[in-house]
């Protein structure tokens, strides 16, 4: 396992621009990228997304939230706004990405962790246990161990990020539960 391919440009050309090596084998048996900041992280993942889109133009994908995320999101604004300005097709080029390729990009929706979603939005349900919950907890818990007590943007609850996603959940499904047939409400119960 001492040689991991790249198929990606972008990952070729910050590998080459950074200063460490993608696997240090024996021990690492993963590739890693390592950037200086998360602006960094922000501006890499951005270009990757969009070397990405550019190959796959009917593609759809499912982004995390957080700091990289935030800056993930100002440089992909930035690269598609100014597409065309010489100094960005240089910085793009300089990068591995291909500016000769402007990506249609359409965002259907953005949805944070804690969303409240309509059950119009969605198309599949899948049924949640009360010792499911249980599971989830334990798994936030020892997880996330810095999560525990990290302060948490809602006013609705003083307490781990679990917490509050359970209450969302049951939320949702008392919603649902005036269509819900019998049996799909038992199926519930007995897993």
């Amino acid at each position: 396992m001492d040689r991991i391919e790249i198929n990606s440009k972008i990952e070729e050309t910050a590998l080459i621009e950074g200063s460490q090596k993608l696997i240090y084998p024996p021990t690492e048996k993963i590739g890693v990228l390592v950037v200086d900041s998360f602006p960094s992280l922000g501006k890499l993942t951005a270009l990757r997304f969009l070397e990405w889109v550019q190959a796959n133009p009917d593609g759809v994908i499912s982004l995390p939230t957080g700091k990289t995320s935030e800056y993930f999101i100002k440089w992909v604004n930035h690269y598609i706004q100014n597409w065309e300005e010489p100094e960005v097709q240089r910085d793009m080029e300089e990068n591995g990405l291909n500016p000769g390729v402007q990506p249609n990009i359409e965002i259907l929706g953005y949805r944070n962790v804690w969303y409240r979603f309509h059950p119009s939005e969605a198309n599949i349900y899948v049924p949640v246990s009360l010792n499911m919950f249980a599971v989830l907890q334990n798994a936030f818990m020892n997880a996330f161990v810095s999560q525990k007590d990290a302060s948490f943007p809602s006013y609705e609850c003083d307490a781990p990020f679990s917490v509050l996603a359970q209450q969302i959940q049951v939320q949702q499904y008392q919603m649902l539960k005036p269509v819900l047939d019998v049996s799909f409400s038992m199926s519930i119960q007995a897993l």
